[in-house]
């Protein structure tokens, strides 16, 4: 299905329904476009309403760990992608390698490095779980507001949501006339424009069409080629329709398209690996330049409809349904020895295609809530990852040739049925019970691995070349059978609130989260068993001094069990993922927001994390080749000997994307005016070391760094007309949200995604 497909199809359904409602679509009064901000550093915080429990309930009278954004504060803060919200969360941190995003929630997350790898955060937009890493980035416009949730939720939302979910909800289809149009500027050639309009077609059928383009230059360049790098080239459009012929029903029906073609998320060079040889040519460290032969391509393209539809079927029970199917498709290309010698070049295709639906039957009868349901998912993948070299590194002519070519078909299907329930058993005093049954069957179909030191790169014109790719003869051993596994699972959750005052609200709870296991492409080796994580968590929400403060505070432990870690073999070579041991985490984490006098407001988060491995375990690092001297054999790792040689003991080590500590601290104030508001906004982001690996390597790291920010916004006094001046990255700070290590081979060594750097600009808005 094409976009173009996809867009006439809602408008003939548009068009349908108008006809069948047989009347004329009503000329609306002008009405200023609402956000609904529900930002956790509202003024009133405690009305703020959020559906992370399938049921409307008050942040503060929810039992989990949630931080709130609203879509205002994601405008005001020019956040523009999953990418810029890690620091709106306690213990959240996302970062990008190889074209996927890295989300990861108190140390669970995303650690893989092939196309078809899993997270284990569930990102979710309006209600759609979506799978792939590498098309969570484009969701991020005319966007109602994001909850994100800590903590494994395995009851309600399932699988792949060990670490917590993020839920992106955008702005619904409005019975009046309204809409908005934003443009920003700014430093590296910054022109990015929003708008959207919304408004009724007839007495019960509304409809929303929402845009957003965003073109920038490079924050460096390649100074081998002379392009830029890092720059941004996107488009995105949404159009949505909601029919409400009754009290009783609506169904709202969304169709989205997004397109970037650019040469964003560039690797950038930040040292020397295991490997301490000179590279084979020249190269830039911890620099926004680079030196490469060959310049980075990033495409992604992603697209999909849902169709959400709620029935009450009686004053106390509504029946609500969420149909989806998208499409999506990432291909890379960078220079994977990172020099300016023309010696590798890595290339990552993913086109994946998946169909979701879940259906929820929510009651609410006095003390008893509850909600049941079920899940169907059905996704297929095709893994593509190619690494052509010069032959040259295997004594051959200095020639690029195809080299090694990876690559499967990828399936999963997966059912769940699940159910929650909270009583009052007194006033103020709840239990609640949940479980959910999650059975999911994963497939790899074709799984092949190949190699050729003749074939030239790129492949000349001619049958079975497509863009230089050409079909090279499989290594002995492949393409392996296809084989096939089905992983069932049972996740439950206690949790006991209590409402001690009406602004002070207490929590415990018990919970189990799941990520399945599944299989590693080109590499003979039987499927990976699940990882499962056993969460013990307590908080406290209060709004104290008549709500002038609002302080959340939680804790908790977590037993991490068989988590899914990356390895290498060497013949033939290949990077699979094992089972390896066991963790504990262990962490606190605050959130709050102080309004001492009229128009002052200090707020800010702060988390301590404690996350090591427990278990005498090793395992082979993938980027140290077995070139280099063994480790040595029989080595202590515990109460374990290590026999593997090049094996590397984890035990005490830290987990990947767990810092040591996170903190945010902001403060702003509001002057009015015979004009309107103005609001002057400071904040800083402080976030500790954080490794990027479970090796613990010192160039797998990211020391301590901190980012500041600056923010002046007017907003008019007829409530139409806004502006937001801002800088981020005050100093100008270059630190890495990921790391990567590109290849073992000679002149292999450490990259990074570094952060945006020093960029400032404006903003103009106007809505009606």
């Amino acid at each position: 299905m094409t976009s173009k497909t996809m867009m006439v199809s809602l408008y003939v359904v548009a068009i349908a329904l108008a006809y069948h409602d047989a009347a004329l679509a009503q000329t609306a009064a002008p009405a200023k476009e609402q956000s609904g901000d529900t930002s956790i550093v509202n003024n009133n915080p405690q009305e703020i309403i959020v559906t992370a429990e399938r049921r409307e309930t008050r942040v503060q009278e929810t039992p989990l760990a949630i931080s709130v954004v609203s879509g205002d504060t994601l405008a005001n803060k020019q956040i523009i992608s999953a990418l810029d919200i890690a620091n709106q969360a306690p213990s959240l941190q996302i970062g990008i390698a190889n074209g996927q995003a890295r989300i990861a929630i108190r140390g669970i997350g995303y650690g893989g490095i092939r196309p078809g790898d899993e997270g284990r955060v569930a990102f979710y937009s309006d209600g759609v779980y979506i799978s792939r890493p590498s098309a969570q980035l484009g969701t991020f416009f005319d966007v109602d507001r994001v909850e994100i949730l800590r903590g494994p939720q395995g009851t309600l939302y399932g699988r792949n949501a060990t670490g917590g979910a993020i839920s992106v909800l955008s702005r619904r289809p409005t019975s009046d006339a309204s809409g908005y149009v934003n443009f920003t500027a700014g430093n590296y050639g910054l022109l990015q424009v929003e708008a959207a309009l919304s408004g009724p077609i007839s007495n019960t059928l509304s409809a929303r069409v929402a845009v957003k383009t965003i073109n920038r230059d490079g924050y460096g360049e390649n100074g081998f080629t002379g392009s830029d790098i890092d720059n941004a080239n996107t488009r995105a459009i949404r159009a949505s329709l909601l029919w409400e012929p009754s009290s009783d029903f609506e169904l709202l029906l969304t169709g989205d398209y997004y397109k970037e073609n650019d040469r964003n998320y560039a690797p950038h060079a930040i040292g020397l690996g295991y490997l301490a040889n000179p590279p084979l040519g020249a190269r830039l460290d911890f620099s926004r330049d680079v030196l490469l032969d060959a310049d980075p391509e990033n495409w992604r393209e992603s697209y999909g409809v849902t169709a959400n539809a709620t029935y009450n079927l009686s004053d106390s029970v509504s029946l609500k349904t969420i149909l989806a199917y998208r499409r999506s498709d990432l291909r890379t290309i960078w220079d994977a020895d990172g020099t300016t010698a023309p010696n590798t070049i890595g290339n990552v295709q993913e086109p994946a295609r998946q169909t979701s639906a879940e259906v929820q039957l929510n009651g609410d009868s006095g003390r008893l809530n509850w909600v049941v349901g079920g899940f169907f998912f059905d996704e297929s993948v095709f893994s593509f990852t190619r690494s052509a070299f010069t032959s040259a590194i295997f004594g051959g002519a200095d020639v690029i040739v195809q080299g090694n070519h990876s690559y499967a078909r990828l399936k999963t299907r997966a059912f769940a049925a699940f159910g929650q329930a909270t009583y009052e058993l007194v006033d103020g005093l709840s239990l609640t019970l949940g479980a959910r049954y999650s059975s999911e069957r994963k497939s790899i179909l074709g799984d092949t691995n190949a190699f050729n030191l003749t074939i030239p790169y790129p492949a000349p014109p001619g049958p079975g070349v497509d863009e230089g790719f050409v079909v090279l003869p499989p290594r002995a051993g492949f393409p392996q059978p296809d084989r096939s596994q089905t992983f069932n699972s049972f996740t439950p959750k206690v949790t006991v609130d209590w409402k001690l005052t009406p602004d002070i609200f207490a929590y415990a709870t018990y919970s189990k989260g799941f990520k399945s296991g599944g299989y590693s492409v080109a590499v003979i080796q039987p499927a990976f068993a699940p990882e499962k994580i056993t969460n013990y968590e307590a908080g406290l929400k209060t709004s104290l001094f008549d709500r002038k403060l609002t302080a959340n505070i939680s804790g908790f432990i977590y037993d991490y069990t068989n988590i899914q870690t990356a390895s290498s073999q060497s013949t033939p070579p290949g990077i699979f993922t094992v089972n390896s041991g066991t963790a504990r985490i262990k962490g606190v984490e605050l959130e709050f927001n102080a309004r001492p006098f009229e128009g002052f407001q200090i707020d800010g988060s702060a988390a301590l994390l404690d996350a090591k491995f427990t278990e005498s375990f090793s395992t082979r690092n993938t980027a140290y080749p077995t070139s280099l001297p063994p480790l040595g054999p029989n080595r202590q790792c515990g109460s374990n000997i290590i026999t593997d040689q090049y094996a590397f003991c984890l035990l005490g080590n830290r987990i990947p994307f767990a810092p040591k500590y996170t903190m945010t601290i902001g403060a702003q104030y509001t002057a009015p005016s015979s004009l309107g508001d103005f609001t002057l906004r400071g904040e800083y982001n402080r976030t500790g070391q954080t490794y990027y690996d479970v090796f613990n390597d010192e160039f797998n790291q990211q020391k301590a760094y901190g980012v500041g920010n600056v923010f002046l916004t007017y907003d008019h006094k007829d409530g139409h007309l806004s502006g937001t001046l801002f800088v981020k990255n005050i100093g100008n700070t270059f630190a890495v949200t990921s790391t990567f290590v590109n290849s073992p081979a000679p002149g292999g060594h450490p990259t990074g995604y570094p952060i945006p750097p020093r960029t400032y600009g404006a903003s103009l808005r106007y809505g009606f």
